[in-house]
């Protein structure tokens, strides 16, 4: 079981025990004997809280089938791609947002539940398959975010990345790619590239004018966890948000939670 979230940006709303990860920890340690709990990337900075439980299982069952969870956390989203994720409350239609934001193209012929809320936000879920897919959008452009999350198998995400970058083109962005071996090894056999990593061309999203700042690779019992944080190229540094920064422009609650 994985729980798993980016950092807070506005805490003091949530309900307990989600006023921050460290309760949530204790909250999730009552449940799970085996479970550690991490932060992947800058303390002082954007990043990820990560809960992990894996159950205690012979390595040959663990790897009879690939099973792979692909996310995108976005952040700094284009004004103009957020219009289809506003509720006008005359044509607004969840099947129209959907389409109109690009995320139809995603995975044709996926059967979808979507809806826009009122005033302003979005949500959907998709399958094929035996697979599933998630997006969750804050389109307000003072804390602009979307989210998304699949576990369908692919041999390579890198062209399923750039689509999903397309439908929000944010500033920033982590992506991580967690698997267990058998998903990683065959990812791998793909990988073309000087830097690329199991199922990601990281040069191929870096020439759409990013740059990765951190690059983070854990190893648990059985899967293993890619974190990747992207910034816009630079040739000078760029100035973290400050935690009151994040305050300021942050939404009534936290980027989506993801448990699996």
């Amino acid at each position: 079981c994985d729980f798993l979230f980016l950092r807070f940006f506005y805490s003091p709303p949530q309900l307990h025990p989600h006023r921050s990860f460290q309760d949530e920890v204790k909250a999730l340690d009552n449940y799970f004997r085996n479970g550690s709990a991490y932060i992947v990337g800058k303390i002082n900075g954007n990043h990820w809280n990560f809960y992990n439980a894996e159950k205690k299982q012979n390595i040959s069952e663990i790897n009879k089938e690939e099973d792979v969870t692909f996310e995108i956390l976005m952040t700094g989203l284009d004004s103009e791609l957020m219009m289809p994720f506003y509720h006008d409350g005359k044509t607004t239609s969840a099947a129209k947002s959907t389409q109109k934001s690009g995320i139809s193209e995603l995975f044709p012929g996926a059967k979808v539940d979507d809806y826009v809320f009122e005033p302003y936000g979005y949500s959907m879920n998709g399958l094929l398959g035996s697979g599933y897919f998630t997006i969750h959008v804050t389109p307000q452009e003072n804390c602009s975010f979307a989210s998304f999350e699949t576990n369908i198998i692919l041999k390579d995400y890198t062209a399923l990345a750039a689509k999903v970058l397309d439908c929000f083109r944010p500033k920033r962005f982590i992506l991580t790619l967690m698997g267990n071996r058998a998903s990683m090894q065959n990812l791998q056999k793909a990988a073309k590239g000087d830097n690329a990593k199991p199922g990601l061309a990281v040069d191929s999203l870096c020439d759409r004018g990013f740059q990765a700042e951190d690059d983070i690779l854990l190893k648990f019992e059985h899967y293993d966890l890619i974190f990747l944080q992207f910034r816009p190229k630079s040739t000078g540094k760029i100035k973290q948000p400050s935690s009151m920064e994040h305050d300021n422009a942050a939404a009534k609650g936290s980027p989506e939670t993801s448990v699996r």
